[in-house]
């Protein structure tokens, strides 16, 4: 994916990992098998690499 694409989606990105982060906290601690597979899901996201194009 172009560098111009990526670039625009960081924001986007932070606020996604950020509710992942809110929601994996409020579960682990209401559910924990279920906060396990959220987190799991939350550990396969692209990190900062792929989102500035140092790959």
């Amino acid at each position: 994916m172009p560098r111009l694409i990526r670039l625009p989606l960081l924001p986007l990105a932070a606020l996604l990992e950020l509710v992942l982060l809110a929601l994996s906290w409020g579960l682990a601690l209401a559910s924990p098998p279920l906060a396990g597979r959220l987190v799991a899901l939350a550990k396969r996201l692209p990190d900062l690499a792929w989102y500035t194009g140092r790959q």
